[in-house]
């Protein structure tokens, strides 16, 4: 039993919880537009990290899930802002790269971790995805990586917001829709 113990928490790994900071509770679609849009809508309960708690090693996860529709050829752009700071911007995919329409489910997971503190500290921030395509085309992901921190103020309030660049000549039949959007602090 003890053995156990320290396995989950007690000794051993002192794994802190995950903390739930906010999840989504409607829709939030782009609909034919090239401009950036933001992918949060209303949810429960915050997406704001306060000033000074965001310590060297604090890790936030931002998930979100939903599906598209694509009547032209389009490209998707995904970026993760802390306040007006982009700290990671994805290089543009096709979900569909033909001319027909397609749609398909989407997955996206953001992970940052704050590497030092201060008016010019500085995070990581990554991204998983995957965007499902048509039965005769195979899945494709955001090639994009992030290779050096990026500086972001720990000082002050910072708002976390996912935006979406869905770029098809404004086509009224492009959707891009983010049905489900979560934060949660992973470590502190």
């Amino acid at each position: 039993m003890n053995s156990i113990k320290r396995l989950c928490g007690v000794g051993l790994w002192n794994t802190p919880p995950i903390v739930f900071c906010f999840a989504q509770t409607a829709d939030k679609q782009v609909v034919g537009t090239d401009a950036e849009t933001t992918l949060l809508a209303s949810g429960v309960g915050s997406v704001n990290i306060a000033a000074n708690t965001l310590l060297a090693g604090t890790t936030y996860r931002v998930r979100l899930m939903g599906y598209y529709d694509g009547a032209s050829t389009q490209t998707l752009k995904l970026t993760l802002y802390l306040g007006a700071t982009p700290v990671y911007v994805s290089a543009a995919v096709q979900p569909y790269p033909g001319s027909g329409g397609t749609s398909g489910p989407w997955w996206a997971e953001f992970t940052f971790t704050c590497r030092t503190v201060g008016g010019f500290g500085t995070v990581m921030a990554q991204l998983a995805s995957v965007i499902w395509r048509s039965s005769t085309a195979a899945p494709v992901q955001f090639e994009t990586k992030t290779t050096a921190p990026v500086t972001v103020s720990t000082i002050v309030d910072q708002a976390i917001d996912v935006t979406a660049t869905y770029a098809g000549t404004g086509n009224a039949g492009n959707k891009f829709t983010c049905t489900n959007l979560t934060v949660e602090r992973i470590s502190t």
